[in-house]
């Protein structure tokens, strides 16, 4: 797109700084191009709703207006750009959209398909799971920069923001009903999320056509819930069975526990209005569990035999209290791994990942302290090393991923796909949005119904060495990547094309206010203004 001081200029298959102008990310199913120039002029160029009207769709309308004409542009030079200003003789003065729904809720069979149609004096738009997890609890990320990554999900087509809003280190989701949570597992009074905090955050969303989808982790990961409520955690113990002052997951043998949760999932599901809640599951700490006497003990007057006997019980009461509460869940896939038989319905979000090795380096040696040749424990993972599968799992010819994918629709159970698209473990002095942009989320092992399991997949943004500062730039525009995996047609791959026009996306997000961060050398138009 070129901007000019009359209006804006649509220019297709044409070539400016290095880029395909006026090109679409993510790529559509199908797109046919010309060479004709036509203009938008800001005193005459209007959107109209037809078929049916909201204030949604006219939130949307004002705020694509200001994004076409108030934004920085990318400014005509040279004779090139002379000879299109002039050859600019038609002009497009309405944009008619079509919605044939007055639907406005948002949920899995919410259809975002489209067609446009650019054409003067009128073009007409029909309107008919790709997402982003973000971590705020590891570090907290005021509201304004929720907001920017949810602007910046709406032009990529991400429609799902997976809100991991606490963890061990910070709980700041206020809570009116247990407000110990955040009142002592917060970082600080300022670092929490209000009431009203969280229904501005789902609002902007819903605004631009994203689900709000929370992450309360249980019963792992849940150390800045005992600040407030102690002893809703085990004690973890010595071989006399002793406390060692460390706290580990939550106690599974207590009623009050899960008094606690319902209490809790009662007042999510009022501040969330999503059909699913994102329960968590993962790297749970089995040994503090087996080292506490009262565990033990109620396992025996329970007849719970091990373990995973002992998780199967917890994640049934906590998945019955989320489908009391009227909502669906999804769980992360140490779960199925542990071999908790979880309900029908559950979703499981895969997330483990290694990567293809020589035959035999990368499987776990045995013996008790079996382990990979990277010093992980196996079944575990480690933020910079990856994980080492469990025992069984192969590891010498494909991603880890794509046999985790197979194991899980095999079973009956619909599922998402993170692990190949963990942006916080990229490289910075790399390309590795094309390493992202190039899995194929169904390149498993596996019948056409299993292939139909796949729910959609999730970029993730982890918190441990983002904050503020630079969780814009780390995830822009490499999510984007992601985006358009998810959702153009498998046969898109062409990394030359999709770098020229990812490469003009970015300058569209910095036109637009975002500090994305570059692709490689070049420059983006008006780059050479930008404040920081």
């Amino acid at each position: 797109m070129l901007l000019s001081s009359r209006g804006l200029l649509i220019v297709f298959a044409a070539c400016v700084h290095g880029a395909l102008a006026g090109s679409v990310w993510p790529k559509p199913l199908n797109q046919t191009s010309s060479h004709k120039v036509l203009l938008l002029n800001p005193d005459t160029f209007y959107f109209e709703a037809r078929e049916y009207d909201s204030s949604v769709l006219q939130d949307a309308f004002a705020r694509y207006y200001t994004l076409i004409f108030s934004s920085p542009g990318y400014q005509p030079t040279g004779s090139q750009a002379g000879e299109r200003l002039r050859s600019a003789r038609h002009e497009i003065k309405r944009l008619d959209v079509y919605v044939h729904s007055n639907d406005q809720s948002l949920n899995l069979n919410t259809p975002e398909s489209y067609e446009l149609t650019v054409a003067a004096p009128h073009s007409t738009i029909e309107a008919a799971t790709v997402g982003l997890l973000l971590d705020t609890s590891r570090h907290f990320l005021p509201v304004l920069i929720i907001k920017d990554t949810l602007d910046a999900m709406a032009w990529a087509k991400l429609n799902v923001f997976h809100w991991h809003i606490v963890d061990d280190q910070s709980f700041p989701f206020v809570s009116e009903r247990l407000p110990l949570l955040s009142l002592f597992g917060a970082f600080s009074p300022e670092h929490v999320y209000t009431p009203d905090d969280v229904r501005d955050v789902v609002a902007f969303a819903r605004a631009r056509g994203i689900r709000v989808v929370p992450e309360f982790d249980t019963p792992g990961h849940t150390l800045a819930w005992g600040k407030g409520y102690p002893d809703l955690l085990v004690d973890c113990c010595d071989a006399q069975g002793q406390p060692t002052g460390a706290k580990g997951p939550m106690n599974p043998a207590r009623n009050g526990t899960y008094t606690l949760l319902w209490s809790l999932l009662r007042e999510v599901v009022e501040r969330f209005p999503d059909a699913y809640l994102h329960l968590g599951g993962d790297e749970v700490p089995f040994d503090c569990w087996q080292s506490n006497p009262e565990v033990r003990d109620w396992m025996a007057s329970a007849g719970v035999a091990d373990m995973a006997a002992l998780e199967q019980r917890f994640e049934e009461r906590v998945l019955g209290l989320a489908a009391a509460a009227g909502r669906a869940y999804i769980v992360w896939q140490d779960v199925l791994d542990n071999g908790v038989q979880v309900r029908d319905d559950t979703v499981v979000h895969v997330w483990k990942w290694w990567w293809p090795v020589a035959d035999g380096e990368g499987q776990p040696s045995t013996g008790e302290a079996a382990q990979c040749r990277n010093g992980v424990p196996a079944g575990a993972c480690e933020l910079s090393k990856g994980c080492c599968p469990a025992s069984g799992m192969a590891a010498n010819d494909v991603p880890g991923w794509t046999h985790e994918m197979a194991r899980v629709t095999q079973q009956g159970y619909k599922t998402l796909l993170s692990s190949p698209w963990y942006l916080n473990l990229g490289e910075m002095a790399s390309e590795d949005w094309a390493t992202f942009y190039q899995v194929e989320p169904l390149g498993f092992e596996g019948t056409r119904e299993q292939h139909s399991q796949v729910m959609g997949g999730e970029a993730c943004v982890w918190g441990e060495y983002v904050d503020a500062t630079n969780v814009i730039s780390r995830t822009w525009p490499r999510a984007a990547a992601v985006a358009e995996r998810l959702w153009s047609d498998a046969s898109v791959r062409d990394l030359d094309q999709a770098r020229a026009r990812l490469s003009q996306h970015r300058c569209r997000m910095l036109a637009r206010g975002l500090n994305a961060e570059p692709l490689g050398p070049g420059f983006c138009p008006g780059d050479d203004l930008l404040e920081v």
